[in-house]
Formats: C-alpha cells, sequence, structure tokens
C-alpha cells in the first residue's frame, strides 16, 4: 500500500505543488505545507522538501519527504500517518491519504 501512495504523492507533487515553493497551498480541503531540509546522505545535487499534509475535518495529517534531482522527483518516502483525534490506526490513516490523492 505505501508503495502505491508514494507513487500518488509524487503524482500529486508533480502536478499542483511547485518545487521552488513551500505553500502553503489548499487542495481538496486539505492544508499543504512544505519546507527544505538538508537530509544526509544525499547526492550534492539533490534538493529535499518535508511535505505535511493536513485534514482538518477528518482529522489525519500525514508526512512525506520528496527528493528531486535535476528538476525530477527521484525519491519519495512516507514519514509517518497521524491520527489527530480519532484513535485510528496508521493502516486506516493510510486508506483515508490513498482516497484523498485519488481524488484530488
Amino acid at each position: 500500500m505505501k508503495t502505491n501512495i508514494q507513487k500518488l504523492v509524487s503524482d500529486l507533487v508533480r502536478r499542483k505543488l511547485s518545487g521552488d515553493e513551500v505553500g502553503p497551498w489548499h487542495i481538496e480541503g486539505v492544508a499543504v505545507s512544505a519546507r527544505l531540509i538538508a537530509p544526509h546522505k544525499l547526492p550534492a545535487d539533490a534538493i529535499a522538501t518535508r511535505y505535511f499534509f493536513e485534514e482538518p475535518d477528518e482529522q489525519w495529517a500525514v508526512r512525506t519527504t520528496i527528493v528531486r534531482r535535476g528538476g525530477h522527483i527521484w525519491r519519495c518516502s512516507i514519514e509517518g500517518f497521524d491520527d489527530l483525534g480519532h484513535d485510528r490506526t496508521e493502516d486506516q490513516i493510510c486508506v483515508l491519504f490513498a482516497d484523498w490523492l485519488q481524488a484530488a
């Protein structure tokens, strides 16, 4: 499931979020913010951005990192799924996030 999520996140970032901006953006009811980060062990030409997706009505949040090289997405990782008030599992948040990604 997470591999599919990584592809969906990469597609959304490619289509709707600029690599040069840090937001915030509002997409289909979800607030999206971003910040440049400097993770260790990346090639010198890599640019990493941490994205934070928060759905206030359904009360979930997801952290992802996108690494670009040469202006193209090179790697996507899911850093965490957070329940913000309903005592849901990571798998349940993953399903909600995947549904939102497909609709966005």
